[in-house]
């Protein structure tokens, strides 16, 4: 069986592997042949992804993934696919044109936004450091030892506990010790927990210190988010297709605007949108089969992935809530989704028009999708034929 994985995140965000080689490797084990990139407002990976799949006769998939807002949606607290901050919406641009040479204003959109993203974790760096030094921890944590033991481009919250979680494993030898220093920081002497874990000890940092509620936590400025019109113009410019990424958390609660198939079809549509692509691991089958099938019969293009962008080294192959695999119907679609994002990866590598042209106005009607579909279909092929 061959799968496909449209969706993942790289060490140049953040990522549970330790190297894109490492991700790429652990695809080709489980017969994955189609791999997507996404990582967050970045495309630094993008080479040595090429590179990697090329290498392991797999086929690469160029994304990027930006967090926009709708300053109206935000004022109104209505959310889309962020469960905490209303006004905030992921999208993503698939099949982006590689080798990427994106216009200056481009560049200098990208440049701006990670400049504010790295101004606030300047300043969270800051805060753990206050931290730190009111509970009397002779550990300092500096933003460019961070970036360089940890991060490629972006340094985030998941970088700051990390950094933060081997700190105190080299200070404190037994478990005891180790539990009686997370203690202190906490502020919480009943704090329990299995200090051998790495991924509950590194999310338990983020939880108490790092994330919205934590005691370092610092809100994010409108200027580290692109408005959604801005993003979906980026990628246009970039030679990729926008994608609405759908989370569909239902043990969380569907938000407001993904509690409708045909509610989110028609705002996603009148914005521009012919693309969704689910994170599928909190999904149930049902409504993931649900919606997919929704918006395939709608024309969309729907693709499916992992995310990949905690601690978590979860399978690489796209399943749903409590890891129940896909049906055949499922594994078709994903299939043909990335079928479509190949071909119009190929044709705009070319200079040739695509799924969609430049302007966003989508060039491949319903009745001509199986064609595009079997286009896309032989150039994976081509790459993946060992």
């Amino acid at each position: 069986m061959k799968y496909v994985n449209s969706h993942i995140h790289s060490p140049y965000s953040f990522s549970p592997f330790d190297s894109i080689e490492q991700a790429v490797r652990f695809a080709l084990e489980v017969n994955v042949t189609v791999l997507g990139i996404n990582d967050y407002n970045t495309v630094e990976g993008y080479e040595e992804f090429y590179n990697e799949c090329v290498r392991f006769h797999i086929y690469p998939l160029f994304g990027v993934e930006f967090l926009t807002v709708l300053p109206q949606d935000r004022v109104e607290g209505f959310r889309w696919n962020d469960q905490i901050h209303p006004g905030i919406m992921h999208i993503c641009g698939k099949g982006l044109s590689y080798p990427v040479n994106f216009p200056i204003d481009v560049r200098n959109s990208l440049a701006a936004v990670w400049k504010s993203s790295q101004d606030r974790i300047w300043l969270m760096i800051l805060n753990v450091n206050d931290i730190l030094k009111k509970n009397n921890f002779d550990i300092t944590l500096d933003y460019n030892v961070i970036r360089k033991n940890f991060a490629r481009s972006i340094v985030g919250e998941r970088h700051i506990a990390k950094t933060l979680y081997f700190e105190f494993v080299k200070r404190w030898n037994t478990s005891d010790e180790l539990l009686a220093a997370f203690q202190r920081l906490f502020g919480d002497n009943a704090w329990v927990t299995d200090v051998a874990d790495s991924v509950a000890l590194q999310n338990e940092i983020g939880k108490k210190l790092l994330w919205p509620g934590g005691a370092a936590y610092v809100e994010e400025r409108d200027s580290a988010f692109l408005r959604e019109s801005e993003a979906r113009s980026l990628i246009l410019k970039a030679g990729g297709i926008p994608s609405y990424l759908m989370l569909l958390d239902e043990e969380a609660g569907l938000t407001e605007y993904e509690s409708s198939c045909q509610k989110l079809y028609e705002e996603l549509s009148s914005r521009g949108f012919f693309a969704v692509e689910f994170i599928t691991s909190r999904v149930s089958f049902e409504t993931l089969k649900r919606y997919a099938l929704y918006f395939k019969r709608n024309g969309f293009i729907v693709t499916f992935g992992t995310d990949h962008n905690t601690v978590e080294q979860n399978s690489l192959i796209p399943s749903t809530r409590g890891d129940r695999p896909f049906d055949d119907e499922l594994m078709q679609i994903g299939y043909q989704g990335a079928c479509i994002i190949a071909a119009h990866q190929e044709f705009s590598r070319r200079g040739l028009p695509g799924f969609v042209n430049d302007n966003g106005e989508r060039l491949i009607a319903k009745p001509m999708m199986q064609d595009f579909i079997r286009t896309g279909e032989e150039i994976i092929r081509k790459q993946t034929t060992l």
